[in-house]
């Protein structure tokens, strides 16, 4: 009996390997050239030039010539437009200071035919650090991150719309690769409980949440040798979403989302979620009922976590 199990337990095994495999060289194909993403790496390129305590005089003329064109191309997001237009006028505004002759750059830059641009906050800024770390009590941020606990029992009210703005805000100061903000999220309001169902590792709560998000992460804005790290930095957003509903005095709890998971589908179907998106977590939210039971889930001792060489 127990070689007939190793057999059937192998079996199975080599099926699910098929399938991740399957998964991953799906994922591995690459996306088509975006030009949200080219002109977001050239932004971030030019502001890291802007940042540096010393820059070459003649620091991303190349660069910032790339951006104008491609900014000329562009025809989608308005984020990415004002981004792109208000780095450029950053970039020449400050290459003028420092002595460098970007008046071919800024010639191409006046000729650009661009529509609702708006000059928002871009290049770089002087920060005072003691006012950047007594801006907060860090006593309180220690019971603040300690206090957090998953939560799976809530109490039977959906959350206003306007408050899920206030907290996607809050979460997407979330870094990323190079500024892309690839995350998006999805409020499952009035199919929350066809959502659920799709959920992996939800059986037992399925009446016990009342509101979910689904976050995900745009593929196309990273290229062919960033293979999965849209999961990467989906992840870190939804880390900062989660930390933002405890603000708010809101419970949450994250449901991961495995590639070979079989309702993956019909969750991208109720949403409407674009296959150019990786869904990387679902999280279930709402008031807590006045006592709930949390897992104790003790953490490592510090010795397997931290190394110090």
């Amino acid at each position: 009996m127990s070689i007939l199990s190793d057999i059937k337990g192998n079996l199975v095994r080599q099926r699910e390997a098929l399938k991740i495999y399957r998964a991953l060289m799906s994922e591995n194909i690459g996306w088509p050239r975006s030009l949200e993403r080219e002109l977001l790496l050239l932004c971030h390129s030019l502001e890291k030039g802007m940042g540096m305590a010393i820059p070459r005089v003649d620091f991303g003329k190349e660069k910032a010539m790339k951006a104008i064109e491609d900014l000329r191309n562009l025809d989608v997001s308005s984020y990415v437009r004002n981004e792109a237009y208000s780095t450029i006028k950053s970039y020449i505004e400050y290459s003028k200071s420092i002595g460098s002759d970007v008046s071919a750059i800024e010639k191409k830059f006046n000729e650009l035919s661009i529509e609702n641009c708006s000059k928002i906050p871009a290049g770089f800024d002087y920060v005072d650090t003691n006012m950047l770390f007594d801006s907060f009590d860090s006593e309180f941020a220690k019971k603040f991150l300690q206090s957090r606990r998953s939560v799976r029992d809530f109490k039977d009210t959906i959350i206003e719309d306007s408050l899920i703005e206030e907290i996607t805000h809050l979460a997407m100061k979330a870094p990323s690769a190079c500024n892309r903000q690839p995350a998006k999220v999805y409020y499952a309001k009035s199919n929350a409980k066809e959502i659920a169902k799709y959920i992996p590792g939800n059986k037992g709560f399925e009446d016990k949440i009342h509101n979910w998000v689904v976050i995900t992460a745009r593929r196309d804005l990273f290229g062919r040798t960033e293979t999965l790290q849209y999961y990467v930095n989906g992840g870190i957003f939804v880390d900062h979403f989660i930390l933002a509903l405890h603000a708010f005095g809101l419970g949450g709890v994250v449901f991961q989302m495995p590639i070979t998971n079989k309702g993956t589908d019909k969750i991208r179907e109720l949403l409407a979620i674009p296959k150019n998106e990786a869904i990387i977590a679902a999280v279930g939210f709402g008031i807590p009922n006045d006592t709930v039971k949390c897992l104790c889930a003790s953490r490592r001792p510090i010795d397997e976590v931290l190394t110090v060489r």
